[in-house]
């Protein structure tokens, strides 16, 4: 479903004279039962206006967007975009979720992290806090990271933000040994951030693993190649959290890759990671029916204390 941009900035337009409404306008969900049992729900925003007779509050439609599995969330990112036209520049912020995220990676102490781990001088820490944090804006790309200095997005973050360029230099000075520098960093930070409460503690945990192409473009792209998709990419394979969806371990290799090339290995470092991390519970794993050899040293990686 198409959102018009403009006519729902319009009605934003027309309530900047009472800034008491424009407080209190939000994006509201309603959710109704059709005749066949089926869920339907809406957004709409609103605000919620008092009646000057009974005191009651009543809510007002701004800007009906329609049914939520229909909205065009790019035209939602546009609206965003168009009412941040009207805030003052130094106080905005790049992304209103990247606020909580600074606030996690300051508790789990990612930068201070890197800079112990990563052999890499000068700023690891800063430098790596600033490529994830680009990766939670939807950064494609390095020069995507100048974002992060746009407004006061930086005051919500607990470390100074790095220039492109500086990032470029970083990542081109990577070798293998720090990639598995940056695995003990990741190991370290699910462990802290499962001791917060993230974590499945003694409860059942199930792990997907499975292999992915990532495309990409260009014909220099180190490591890129054609595989059995006959797409130009590389062939990863991931361990995920069934219940969350987050990513327990990844290792990357090429396009050309085999489905099953280190993977037995990569299941005894993601049952090892996990285990380390706190998950005490019942691990089940599942994969690929074509793949036993996964199977039989999931079962015996199991086994072990």
């Amino acid at each position: 479903m198409y959102v018009d941009t403009r006519c729902a900035l319009e009605s934003l337009i027309c309530l900047r004279e009472r800034p008491s409404v424009v407080d209190r306008i939000y994006l509201r969900e309603t959710r109704r039962r059709n005749a066949d049992g089926t869920e339907v729900a809406h957004l709409a925003l609103a605000h919620n206006e008092r009646d000057p007779i009974t005191g009651m509050p009543k809510t007002k439609i701004v800007h009906n967007f329609g049914r939520a599995d229909l909205v065009d969330r790019e035209g939602l990112r546009r609206l965003v975009g168009s009412i941040s036209r009207f805030l003052d520049p130094a106080d905005a912020v790049a992304a209103t979720g990247l606020a909580l995220v600074g606030l996690l990676s300051e508790k789990v102490g990612l930068e201070e992290l890197c800079d112990d781990r990563i052999s890499l001088v000068p700023f690891p820490g800063r430098r790596a806090a600033t490529l994830v944090h680009s990766l939670v804006i939807r950064g494609n790309c390095i020069d995507d990271a100048d974002v992060l200095r746009a407004g006061s997005t930086a005051a919500v973050l607990s470390h100074r933000v790095m220039a492109p360029p500086t990032l470029g230099t970083f990542l081109r000075s990577f070798t293998f040994g720090h990639v598995r520098q940056l695995d003990a960093v990741a190991e370290t930070l699910m462990a802290r951030a499962w001791s917060l409460g993230a974590g499945p503690g003694d409860a059942p945990l199930t792990i997907d693993i499975d292999s992915t192409i990532c495309e990409v473009h260009g014909n220099l792209k180190h490591g890129a190649s054609y595989g059995y998709t006959h797409v130009l990419g590389y062939h990863p394979v991931l361990a995920t959290r069934a219940d969350t969806g987050e990513v327990l371990h990844l290792r990357f290799r090429k396009g050309s890759a085999n489905t099953q090339r280190g993977a037995q290995r990569f299941v005894r470092e993601t049952v090892g990671r996990v285990r380390r991390a706190g998950a005490s519970g019942p691990l089940t794993l599942r994969t690929d029916s074509r793949a036993p050899d996964i199977v039989t040293e999931f079962m015996q990686c199991r086994e072990r204390p």
